[in-house]
């Protein structure tokens, strides 16, 4: 532990303090303040507890908000990390976090267990990677961040749960960091590229020991970074820590679809799943951030300079680019979380899958029990994936207007529309649809054939196509709350987006 202390001192300052817990084996309070006075570095210590249980419910119990209101940011260690500066370039990965400004970085954590939850290595000269989980046993996380973490989260978890959990909340920060970056952003009239939520620093590694770091009353004397135990293998022992975890990660969920908004000048807060649709639609209208309708315009006002040489070219880029290439159907819908609509003003920062999967039920809620109605409903933004790969919003996400008419009758393949999301997923799922859920999918936003302007040009089979359309327009604007993710069956979703959709597509 001196070799924490004293190598971030030196580079930190005196602004450094420890706020130490002892939470496993049967240290007292007493032997903890033994043991860092004879470290040497008590003067630098903020508190000490012992607190029975897993590292969160110190975290809830102690390291408050109110508590750290003095500090700028929180690293939380294990004690059992080779931190020496043999060991590990403390300045090199405090200068690599910080010049990002990810909200929570980390060292590369170089250890022997929990292997499918480490970061996938890149090319030797990636010296740092966004990643979508940042561990727990050394996360360095700015003060603001942690702020939101613990009121947010944290506070709302029961201490039962918290109670010898070790895992799950590492699951769910990264992208709980993710929304608030980008609600931070469309708040703010200032435009510019968004630091990533989690950061992994491939160019440092710390070595995870994976031992006990307070010696037990029976190892008096002994070094216990050189003691080869098992903690982890005695604990799980002692306890269902897999059950406990399942039970927190669901807890996490739960509490991410029930956020909350602020009046700012009641500072009352209402809940949204309990209010009701006029009440919602009430509260939406007061609390679009001010930069989000002016960011909203911008990216319309990009869209609506696309000509025909700008959908010619985007077609040429995309219609037949693999992007992965075969993969599980399912995972690539999930991939729907990550994306956020910036032009939406009714869902604002709630990501695109708990908006289809309000759509989904919506319909369930009007009878609605048409296979190909639900299926839609789930996949018809399927193409605003296309934003995780770096094209742009304007690109994307707008409503379709038309460039160029076709023929009367001869149907919308010889119109010439601008280009967004509605083309792309079309191009992705065309081979694994029907004709008309296809076409559809193709052309969901565009508003003039909505407002009924471009029946003319459809051929007799797209007319018998259309109802289908307007259905799922209906429910696409009507269904939109922000910051809601309804509960679904997840085994009824599956069997039906398996009646039109194989198990694995290109992608």
């Amino acid at each position: 532990m001196a070799a924490y202390v004293h190598s971030m001192r030196s580079y930190l300052g005196t602004g450094v303090k420890f706020a130490l817990n002892c939470y496993g084996g049967n240290a007292s309070r007493e032997r903890l303040e033994v043991y860092i006075h004879e470290e040497g570095v008590s003067d630098l210590v903020l508190f000490i507890s012992v607190l029975p249980g897993a590292k969160i419910l110190f975290w809830k119990k102690l390291l408050t908000p109110s508590c750290l209101a003095a500090y700028d940011v929180l690293w939380l260690l294990d004690s059992d990390l080779l931190f020496d500066l043999d060991h590990f370039p403390l300045y090199r990965f405090l200068s690599i976090g910080m010049k990002t400004k990810a909200a929570i970085f980390q060292p590369t954590v170089y250890a022997t267990i929990y292997q499918e939850l480490r970061p996938v290595h890149t090319a030797d000269r990636t010296v740092a990677q966004a990643v979508c989980i940042v561990e727990i046993m050394t996360p360095f996380i700015r003060s603001d961040m942690w702020k939101e973490i613990h009121r947010q989260g944290l506070v709302y978890i029961d201490d039962t749960i918290l109670y010898n959990s070790s895992w799950g909340i590492d699951n769910w920060w990264c992208d709980f960091a993710a929304n608030l970056q980008l609600v931070s952003r469309n708040s703010n009239t200032t435009v510019g590229r968004i630091p990533p939520a989690c950061l992994v620093i491939k160019d440092t590694q710390i070595v995870h020991s994976n031992s006990r770091s307070m010696p037990r009353e029976d190892q008096a004397g002994v070094d216990s970074r050189l003691a080869s135990v098992k903690p982890w293998v005695e604990h799980s022992n002692k306890t269902n820590v897999s059950g406990q975890c399942e039970r927190l990660d669901d807890l996490l969920r739960q509490r991410q679809q029930r956020l909350f908004y602020f009046d700012e000048k009641t500072m009352t807060r209402i809940e949204l799943g309990s209010a009701s649709h006029a009440q919602h639609k009430k509260i939406v209208g007061k609390e679009v951030p001010r930069g989000w309708k002016k960011n909203a315009a911008q990216i319309y006002n990009r869209n609506r300079h696309q000509d025909l040489k700008a959908v010619e070219r985007l077609n040429a880029k995309w219609k037949d680019k693999v992007l992965i290439g075969n993969g599980s159907t399912w995972e690539f819908l999930q991939l729907l979380k990550k994306v956020i609509d910036p032009t939406d003003n009714s869902l604002l920062h709630t990501n695109q899958w708990s908006h289809v999967l309000q759509v989904y039920t919506a319909m369930k809620a009007d009878n609605i029990t048409s296979p190909k109605a639900l299926s839609l409903a789930l996949i018809h933004d399927f193409g605003k994936l296309l934003v995780l790969f770096g094209e742009d919003d304007a690109n994307i996400m707008c409503s379709t207007i038309v460039l160029k008419h076709g023929e009367l009758g001869r149907g919308l393949d010889s119109t010439i529309t601008t280009w967004n999301h509605d083309e792309f997923g079309f191009q992705k799922l065309r081979r694994y649809l029907p004709p008309d859920m296809a076409w559809v999918i193709r052309y969901h936003s565009l508003s003039p054939l909505l407002k009924g302007e471009l029946h003319q040009f459809l051929t007799p089979e797209e007319l018998t196509w259309f109802p289908l359309l307007r259905l799922l327009w209906k429910y696409d604007h009507m269904s939109k709350r922000s910051m809601y993710t309804p509960l679904v069956d997840l085994q009824e979703v599956h069997a039906i987006l398996s009646k039109f959709l194989p198990e694995k597509i290109c992608f």
